[in-house]
């Protein structure tokens, strides 16, 4: 008795711990022993207010309102379908020629169609599933049909299953199939798997005897129990008159717009297959909604010519890190294995793919510098300087460099470069009268605050180096190049911001959080990782900084900043490209009378 009373306080304290669960979390964990987060096959929640049934169709069908399916034959083809909406989605034995590469439908097996069966019923949630029944899976007799549709919603996890045929026999295996319990989809006209008998795939319902058979066919797989019947390749007039007889939805495929509904093979309507053999088989009734295979095909082709010119992958797609420390450790460990030619090999990828973002070695030794390091020492090889203060001093890129409010002079002529491209691009976007599109790094309205006073703020309360601003405003330079973007007092403060914190950590490597770096920006976290994300995808990942490509910009902000020169060769205007030289040119007021100033 004791130990019943020992259950029962278990129980009871059990019960009142899953009460104090959220009632989703309860019935998601003891559905499945899946983790909750499994990307394939995981618990899906799911409303069954969603899912297309039976009754679903025949309200449908009762108001009038088109039925749409369409083939699937693997999990990415399901999902698909389910995303767009489709109310029924057909595993059909067409896989044999779509998927298998056969001619006809007829050498694909049961076990095959189940395996197709399974994994679209893994995909497609909504949809109602029917599965196709293989030719020699249930012609025999009525129990090898019924046997077969009860593998066909057991292990493949279908609604419903459709059979071919008009004959007797197929008529009986219906009605079997369906006083088993099991919902059944008929199909006549042109039925691929008696193109014995039929001599190939011809339509069906061209003559008097032929048409009226397919409204015979079609009415007695009614009487049979069928829920919906296909039609396929007869006359648009034909299958109105089967359509308006019945009292069950039919399913055009190559029959006219006249049916309940209509089917598609998914390969086909989608334009999968664009080889010559297979246009020359497509059937005249098909529409191609897109050539994917065209699409497919170059793409295919572009990896290939990446793979072999060694473009790919780059360093946007070798994204895993090691760290300083545990790289250099790397490499002494492998020196003491006497494998001298692997660490060399380690330490030229570092050097020339920059995989470690925040690293750059020297090609002597194994000593790590940063990457600002490495661009001043290399700047100033160029040169054919010692690398001292002077120069960057003079540009404002050291401590040395400041003005009395303690701001380095490189800030002024950045600022004086950008509001002179700000005020040139608002003229032009003016004169144009197009308005400038919106973008996730636009505001509703330009700040208050001055460009220079924001570059201000930035260095004031970040711990960015100089070096860092010269890096950011070459970023913006690239961002606007390939986006085809103008600068304009809408965009340059979110473009300014987002530079300067992707610039701070590749080159100063900073440990500053885009949390603290949006409260200097003035705003949300959320949206600092969203336009940073947004900006790094825009580049390509492209973070790399010559020495040659960093003075340049240096010279030129100089230049720039001191009022002989009115051009600004950096920041691209409305994306004008070629004939920009003078402000007053007529070629260039002609460029720009057709102008759409365009936004990022």
């Amino acid at each position: 008795m004791a130990s019943l009373n020992a259950i029962a306080r278990r129980s009871s304290m059990a019960a009142a711990a899953l009460r104090r669960l959220p009632t989703a979390t309860v019935l998601l964990r003891c559905m499945s022993n899946v983790p909750e987060n499994a990307v394939y096959g995981g618990p899906k929640p799911q409303s069954p207010a969603k899912r297309v049934t039976l009754t679903h169709l025949r309200q449908k069908h009762r108001r009038g309102e088109p039925i749409t399916v369409v083939t699937a034959y693997d999990y990415p083809s399901a999902v698909h379908l389910d995303m767009a909406g489709v109310d029924v989605c057909l595993v059909g034995d067409s896989a044999a020629m779509v998927v298998h590469g056969h001619d006809t439908t007829l050498p694909i097996s049961l076990d095959e169609m189940l395996v197709h069966c399974r994994a679209v019923a893994r995909g497609a949630k909504r949809p109602l599933l029917v599965g196709d029944l293989p030719f020699g899976s249930y012609e025999s007799s009525s129990n090898q049909a019924v046997d077969t549709a009860v593998r066909v919603l057991k292990e493949g996890g279908m609604d419903a299953i459709k059979l071919e045929g008009g004959s007797p026999s197929r008529i009986t295996a219906a009605k079997a199939i369906v006083e088993a319990g099991i919902a059944v989809m008929g199909h006549v006209g042109l039925t691929p798997q008696a193109i014995s008998v039929l001599g190939g795939f011809r339509p069906q319902g061209k003559n008097i005897s032929s048409a009226v058979k397919v409204v015979e066919t079609a009415l007695a797989l009614q009487e049979a129990g069928c829920f919906s019947v296909v039609l396929e390749c007869v006359p648009a007039p034909v299958a109105a008159a089967a359509t308006s007889a019945l009292r069950i939805p039919t399913i055009g495929i190559g029959a006219g717009p006249f049916c309940s509904g209509q089917v598609l093979v998914y390969h086909d309507l989608l334009g999968m297959l664009q080889h010559p053999h297979h246009a020359k088989v497509t059937p005249k009734f098909c529409k191609q909604y897109a050539q994917v295979g065209d699409v497919i095909n170059k793409a295919l082709l572009e990896y290939k010519e990446e793979v072999a010119s060694g473009s790919f992958p780059g360093p946007a797609h070798s994204p895993y890190e090691i760290s300083p420390t545990d790289f250099n450790g790397f490499l002494k460990e492998l020196q003491n294995l006497g494998l001298e030619k692997a660490a060399s090999a380690a330490a030229a990828v570092v050097e020339k793919m920059s995989t470690l973002p925040r690293l750059l070695l020297i090609s002597k030794g194994t000593q790590v510098l940063s990457p600002q390091e490495f661009l001043v020492m290399e700047t100033s090889k160029v040169d054919g300087i010692d690398p001292g203060r002077e120069t960057y001093a003079s540009r404002g890129l050291d401590k040395s460099g400041k003005d009395d409010s303690g701001t380095p002079q490189i800030l002024f002529h950045i600022a004086s470069a950008l509001e002179k491209s700000i005020r040139r691009n608002e003229k032009l976007c003016k004169a144009s009268k197009r308005k400038e599109a919106v973008t996730i790094f636009h505001g509703s309205r330009a700040p208050a605050m001055s460009v220079r006073q924001y570059l201000e703020r930035i260095c004031k309360y970040s711990s960015c180096s100089t070096s860092c601003f010269v890096v950011a405003y070459i970023y913006i330079n690239r961002f606007l190049e390939r986006t085809g973007g103008c600068l304009t007092s809408l965009n340059v403060h979110r473009l300014l911001i987002t530079s300067v914190v992707v610039a701070s950590k590749f080159i100063d490597n900073a440990g500053t959080n885009n949390a603290y770096f949006a409260k200097v920006g003035g705003i949300s976290n959320a949206e600092m990782n969203r336009i940073e994300v947004n900006f790094l995808l825009k580049l390509d990942f492209r973070l790399c900084v010559s020495p040659d490509e960093f003075e340049m910009h240096c010279s030129q902000l100089e230049t720039d900043g001191s009022d002989k020169y009115q051009i600004d060769r950096s920041i691209k205007c409305c994306g004008i490209r070629e004939g920009w030289l003078k402000k007053d040119s007529d070629k260039c007021t002609s460029t720009i009378a057709g102008l759409s100033c365009r936004a990022i």
